[in-house]
């Protein structure tokens, strides 16, 4: 909620913005917190520049466009206030930030004019689409994000194994306290198989679970009564069943009737995962800074490497991604590649046809594109006689090269 610092009363619109955001829209929680803290900021510049947006609105008047210009600049920096010394430090902001904030404004200030002071439909649009018009032109051009990089955010397959030989529950590189290893060492797993995210598995409840079908269940959960956690998990994705394997099955089975029915005696919920740590909370669904806490205790593994030092339940999904990449080698069938992008976006909740594959894609992407030069140094070689500067021809270069001759594309 926000409040006006001098009076301590919520500020009315902005927090019926930000409630539509989190129960109409179904945002997350961080969501909703990073778009309050762009509203505070654009609370402070009004205040800042004596502009009163409600009197501006009554009178059919949004932002001008130099408003937005002086808005604009304020938002570049980032004030980060010192805890000591009330002064403010002042840095240069990235462009894809200053994008994301401009964008909050935009939406936030057109959904409350045309909310509370529409009159007419074509003048309300008139004001709106010019105001729209203002902020996209100062607006950062975005560069696209379809590009790759080597800043890879998966594991490679034998640093997996490292890992799950350290979440083993006798050995002595587990990081976890021992009441907790076994729900700690089931969580990454499921991460691992099914590549689903973060606040799916804390959505999880014992009856998305189907141990004779071996299958869970991924359900959109908003705003529910039975969930007492102050910040709820989402589910981001769409809703999907994911089949998994026969070793999951069992262990999730040996979760619930080894560990989480001892500390759910009293509690009367069927969320999967719960707290093991003595308390008030023993018991409740496992919240959201408990599981990034287990996350974070992945990273104090030494043995594991630098590797892990950036190590979050997110890694697991792009880890998925990245072996799920194998099978696609060698396959040229279109139809085949076809249904192997959609078993993906199916997996993974993604829509049919999505570009998300892109994101969690870098390490195979350019594995493959250092093969493919490999292969062409390669093939240089095989034609090229080195030492004599003149062409084998005894080597067949269209073959090398995966020419297919007109005989071969009949037959094809």
């Amino acid at each position: 909620m926000i409040l006006n610092a001098k009076t301590g009363l919520p500020l009315y619109y902005n927090n019926i913005y930000l409630t539509l955001l989190s129960r109409v829209k179904g945002k997350s929680f961080n969501t909703v917190l990073r778009n309050a803290y762009i509203l505070i900021l654009l609370e402070e510049y009004l205040s800042k520049s004596s502009i009163n947006l409600k009197e501006r609105m009554e009178k059919k008047k949004l932002l001008t466009y130099t408003e937005l210009y002086s808005l604009t600049e304020n938002l570049k920096i980032k004030r980060k206030e010192k805890r000591v010394i009330e002064i403010h430090e002042y840095r240069s902001f990235n462009e894809d930030n200053l994008h994301y904030r401009l964008t909050v404004i935009n939406d936030y200030i057109s959904w409350y004019y045309e909310s509370y002071y529409c009159d007419s439909f074509i003048e309300t649009k008139s004001i709106v689409e010019l105001f729209k018009s203002n902020v996209k032109k100062h607006k950062p051009k975005i560069q696209s994000k379809q590009y790759v990089t080597d800043n890879f955010k998966s594991l490679e397959i034998e640093k997996v194994s490292e890992l799950f030989q350290c979440l083993e529950t006798s050995n002595e590189n587990n990081p976890y306290d021992r009441n907790s290893r076994r729900r700690n060492q089931l969580i990454l797993l499921l991460l691992h198989e099914t590549g689903m995210r973060g606040g799916e598995l804390l959505n999880l409840r014992i009856t998305d679970f189907n141990s004779e079908k071996k299958f869970l269940r991924i359900t959109k959960r908003v705003n529910t009564p039975e969930d007492p956690r102050i910040i709820q998990p989402l589910v981001k994705t769409l809703e999907r069943d994911l089949n998994i394997s026969k070793k999951l099955t069992n262990s999730i089975n040996e979760y619930i009737e080894k560990d989480r029915i001892f500390y759910t005696k009293n509690r009367k919920h069927d969320y999967l995962f719960v707290t093991h740590k003595c308390g008030p909370t023993e018991g409740l669904p496992l919240t959201i800074s408990a599981y990034n806490k287990i996350m974070r205790k992945i990273r104090e593994i030494q043995i594991l490497g630098p590797e892990f030092r950036n190590f979050t339940g997110h890694t697991m999904r792009h880890t998925w991604n990245h072996i799920y990449n194998l099978k696609y080698i060698g396959v040229t069938d279109v139809n085949k590649i076809s249904q192997l992008n959609v078993i993906r976006c199916l997996r993974m909740g993604w829509a049919i046809k999505s570009n998300s594959e892109l994101v969690y894609n870098n390490r195979y992407i350019h594995e493959q594109a250092l093969k493919a030069f490999e292969d062409m140094d390669l093939t240089s070689k095989l034609i090229t006689k080195n030492l004599e500067g003149g062409i084998d021809e005894n080597i067949d270069s269209r073959k090398l090269l995966g020419i297919k001759n007109k005989r071969q594309r009949k037959r094809i």
